[in-house]
């Protein structure tokens, strides 16, 4: 009789053991389904994740401006060394005093003023001190109005220290080129 009620007491417990580990895999795959299997799980993942790369993008443009070395403390001497770079018709070395991403497109736009033959007459506008007039602006740009002999704006270039963010103050002390 003991050994039935051992066998049974051990039958038992196999049987709950089992039972119990039928259980905790319910349980778990139950727990899985509804959990990491959830489209609005896998949405909020997706989500974070996408966060993380925008904000190591966000990190490497700042590194690049940290690590910038073309432009000035003040607007007006890195407006001063762009001009001496037009005025070498060093067209890759002027586009690096813009905002890395208007360097292309200020790239095209002095090709186009070269290969049409209006380069002398740029440079002449733009390197006659008396028409030009600058001021800080009070969203923090410095903006140089370049005028003609008669008066007529010609040219306008805005220069900014390089921001992320409205909260954010300037993450470089170099002043770029925002607008031409």
């Amino acid at each position: 009789m003991e050994k039935t009620t051992s066998q049974v007491k051990k039958s038992f417990f196999k049987k709950f053991l089992l039972f119990f580990l039928i259980f905790i895999v319910v349980i778990g795959g139950l727990l899985i389904k509804s959990w990491y299997l959830n489209p609005e799980i896998q949405k909020a993942k997706q989500y974070k994740q996408q966060v993380e790369v925008f904000n190591e993008k966000i990190q490497e443009e700042r590194n690049k401006y940290l690590n910038d070395i073309y432009g000035a403390t003040t607007p007006e001497s890195t407006y001063q060394m762009f001009l001496e770079a037009l005025e070498s018709k060093n067209i890759d070395l002027a586009i690096r005093y813009f905002i890395y991403d208007k360097q292309e497109l200020y790239k095209d736009f002095f090709l186009d003023i070269k290969n049409n033959n209006q380069w002398e007459k740029m440079m002449n506008d733009l390197l006659n001190p008396e028409n030009q007039r600058g001021e800080i602006t009070a969203n923090g740009s410095y903006v140089i109005r370049v005028y003609s002999e008669d008066d007529y704006l010609i040219a306008q270039v805005a220069l900014r220290q390089p921001i992320f963010s409205e909260q954010e103050e300037g993450i470089s002390n170099i002043w770029k080129i925002t607008e031409f």
